[in-house]
């Protein structure tokens, strides 16, 4: 008999020793459980915005010092703005895969309560992802930089492939084939919920295959060889798509 979705989030974790004190803490503490566990992604935001930041501020200092006037001062300060912004994107896609790099080897598959250790790290992987994502991602989306940066993040992409968007969580639990297309603003995420619970579950993409633009891949889905997903089509927890599908285009003119 399934437990009741409502308190499954709030019972005693069924770990032993300081794996089930920890989880208790996080679970039972609320608030403050919830704090505690939000201060390490919270050091590693500030690690990776002062990086990115760093290099414009040397820029704006050795620039500045040359200002003789209030006109230079606005114009070398304008600048060295511009430069610091522009170099900042770069400066943010490398630290925070390097920040992320030892969550890749914790974030497993899981079914469970949405307050446990097992989501700690999946977390952290989707927190760090997101501080590029809804900052400079879509600046370079899609370039050889953003398809490096999905990499860098523990997205397996093969030969050829191109991925047109941002919208993306747990890049390290989806994997792309040789070739294949994912259409701007689509959405691809390797989690859902279910009665109460959390499922991370990984994606794969198979050789060839093209996700429309606005579709929706959700945790779990298996898409075949030579696939054509529809735009706007939505792919549901689980699902499974036969090689040359045409999937999602049912009623479309």
């Amino acid at each position: 008999m399934s437990k009741d979705a409502g308190s499954i989030n709030e019972e005693g974790s069924g770990k032993k020793g300081l794996a089930g004190l920890l989880e208790n803490v996080l679970r039972k503490g609320q608030y403050v459980g919830f704090f505690l566990f939000v201060l390490p992604i919270a050091l590693m935001y500030v690690i990776a915005i002062g990086f990115a930041v760093f290099p414009g501020l040397l820029i704006w200092q050795y620039l500045v010092s040359m200002a003789q006037s209030p006109i230079e001062y606005a114009l070398f300060g304008s600048i060295a703005l511009g430069f610091g912004f522009f170099i900042g994107i770069f400066a943010l896609c490398v630290i925070v895969p390097i920040l992320n790099f030892p969550l890749i080897f914790f974030v497993k598959p899981y079914r469970g309560p949405w307050l446990a250790l097992e989501t700690v790290a999946w977390y952290y992987h989707n927190a760090l992802f997101y501080l590029v994502r809804y900052t400079v991602l879509d600046l370079v989306t899609p370039s050889p930089i953003s398809q490096l940066f999905l990499m860098a993040m523990g997205m397996k992409m093969g030969r050829g492939s191109m991925v047109n968007t941002s919208n993306i969580s747990d890049p390290c639990l989806i994997r792309l084939g040789d070739y294949v297309t994912v259409g701007g603003s689509a959405f691809m995420m390797a989690h859902y919920a279910q009665k109460g619970y959390v499922v991370i579950a990984p994606m794969t993409i198979g050789d060839k295959s093209t996700v429309g633009l606005n579709s929706i891949l959700m945790g779990g889905v298996e898409v075949g060889k030579k696939v054509s997903i529809a735009p706007n089509a939505t792919v549901l927890p689980k699902t499974k798509i036969p090689d040359d599908t045409k999937y999602g285009y049912e009623g479309l003119k």
